[in-house]
């Protein structure tokens, strides 16, 4: 299990894809879908944690975060946009 530290989110990345016909290579998501991700683990000196919880759907800044295990990134405060809201 891997857990946040600090001031940092764990968060699993949601790559949305936009297109419903045409087959995209995983790597083309990447480089051109919105950044969506699920909050797994909030650090302890996280100062958001009113706003953002685990299981939150967040928007974060394109390009930044460290992958971990090609299955998770780390986030510091200033890259997350939003919390979005489920209709």
């Amino acid at each position: 299990m891997i857990k946040a530290v600090g001031n940092q989110l764990l968060i699993k990345p949601i790559y949305e894809d936009k297109t419903e016909k045409i087959i995209i290579p995983d790597i083309a998501k990447k480089q051109s879908a919105d950044f969506y991700g699920i909050v797994l683990s909030i650090g302890p000196d996280f100062p958001h944690k009113d706003e953002i919880k685990v299981g939150s759907k967040i928007l974060f800044t394109r390009n930044e975060g460290t992958e971990i295990e090609d299955k998770y990134i780390a986030l510091k405060p200033d890259w997350v946009i939003a919390v979005v809201e489920q209709e």
